[in-house]
């Protein structure tokens, strides 16, 4: 399994079948970035199924969402929704190569594992690294955009907690550090908006 993010055309036949065309692939860290020596790679995921023209989006090889294993990392994908489609969020597990405050307040700093944030060409499906975030901790299992877009709400598993990263819907940015923490216990495995 390759750490990349692949970008595929969803083509719907007369016959009601489906196929898939590689329209672009990158590093789930942007172009030339390669990912921490560990074990750190994306899961297959399925990001979003939509009538053509919408490209598929599908983290690493294959097409439904499979664990790796004990040993590795993976990855979620949200595709930002209609109306604009224009940015692509991917976690990368088990990656902590970035630094945020601590959770707890204080003066003290903490691991975390990012979120990438992608520009989408729908034209082309080409992906253009804009920025990565801290997600809130260790293995963003699952994370979640409010309805406006104004906020992500991220279930940060091995933490035991849901972070949320403020985001502006008109350009696509995530803040630079998590705003509100809520520490749940246990691992989190996912996160909705009740909206």
């Amino acid at each position: 399994m390759r750490p990349v993010v692949s970008v595929f055309e969803a083509v719907y036949g007369a016959d009601g079948g489906l196929a898939l065309s590689l329209r672009h692939e990158v590093g789930v860290h942007g172009p030339g970035r390669a990912p921490p020596v560990r074990d750190v790679f994306p899961a297959e995921v399925v990001i979003s199924v939509s009538l053509p023209p919408v490209p598929l989006c599908v983290g690493g090889e294959g097409g439904e969402r499979k664990q790796n294993g004990p040993r590795g990392a993976e990855a979620d994908v949200v595709v930002v929704g209609k109306p604009d489609e224009r940015y692509v969020m991917v976690s990368s597990r088990n990656d902590t190569i970035l630094d945020m405050p601590s959770p707890g307040g204080g003066n003290g700093s903490a691991k975390s594992d990012p979120i990438v944030n992608y520009g989408l060409d729908r034209a082309t499906g080409r992906l253009e690294a804009l920025q990565e975030v801290p997600c809130g901790g260790r293995f963003p299992r699952h994370f979640a955009l409010s309805r406006a877009g104004s906020l992500l709400a991220v279930a940060v598993q091995k933490d035991g907690r849901v972070a949320v990263l403020r985001r502006d819907p008109a350009t696509g940015r995530l803040g630079a550090a998590p705003v509100a923490y809520a520490d749940v216990g246990g691992e989190v495995t996912s996160v909705i908006f009740d909206e």
